[in-house]
């Protein structure tokens, strides 16, 4: 990412918390890392929190819970144990509801239910279901004091809408590099290489050997797809990311 992209970013932010702050009653989405206004005047871009491989617990400096009302949001707080052990942090958490009205956790774009309540603290669960053993625990103040924020899945795919969450079939762009260095888009599971840049988009073409004509045409400067195809003739590849390194199997 070059300066010039990041400083075009950080204004886009500027002014849409500007814009938030002066108009709270309209809708602000966030959905795995990417911010959208609802006025005509400003572009969906993707923000500072997209990171390059697996998602990354979120920096302070760079949480977005203030663009969106929200029933209660904090943000990364380093904690001293009560029992004199070692500070640490806790991860960034947002709260919202869905429409029935139930509340659900978003940490590291993954979410949770409540699966259990004590007097001193809560347990929220993945809502992958059971085969994922991801969960965290917070106690009064809304610090989390326990967690086990593997997942055995991908993060899913949700609107958030003045502070309500929504499932959708939003497709997000995961990036990741190989272990020689290049980078490589993940789209809905299939891998994509770079075939072309120009000063105002990148197009990024499937990896497979075949003769799989889907691509797809991005906009650098708000990161967004303008266009594509993204029929393939053939099943998804097969890989591990380890921290952010991807490696075919």
């Amino acid at each position: 990412m070059s300066s010039s992209q990041s400083a075009t970013r950080s204004d886009l932010l500027r002014e849409v918390y500007s814009e938030y702050k002066n108009n709270p009653e309209k809708d602000f989405y966030v959905y795995n890392y990417r911010v959208m206004s609802s006025s005509s005047s400003l572009q969906p871009f993707t923000s500072p929190l997209l990171n390059i491989g697996l998602p990354q617990r979120m920096p302070q400096s760079t949480v977005l819970s203030h663009l969106h009302p929200s029933t209660s949001c904090i943000s990364n707080q380093v904690v001293t144990p009560s029992s004199g052990g070692t500070p640490y942090t806790s991860p960034a958490v947002m709260w919202v509801r869905k429409k029935d009205g139930k509340q659900l956790a978003i940490v590291d774009g993954f979410t949770f239910y409540v699966d259990g309540r004590t007097k001193n603290n809560v347990t929220w669960r993945c809502t992958s279901g059971h085969f994922c053993r991801a969960r965290f625990v917070v106690d009064n103040n809304f610090l989390v004091i326990r967690s086990n924020l593997i997942h055995a899945h991908a993060p899913p795919r949700y609107v958030l809408r003045n502070g309500s969450h929504d499932w959708t079939n939003v497709s997000t762009v995961q990036w990741v590099r190989k272990s020689c260095g290049k980078q490589l888009a993940i789209l809905d599971g299939f891998t994509y290489y770079l075939d072309g840049k120009s000063n105002l988009t990148t197009t990024w073409r499937c990896t497979s050997a075949g003769p799989c004509k889907a691509r797809f045409v991005m906009s650098n400067h708000v990161m967004q797809i303008i266009r594509g195809n993204l029929n393939h003739s053939h099943k998804k590849p097969t890989y591990v990311i380890r921290n952010g390194i991807f490696f075919k199997t």
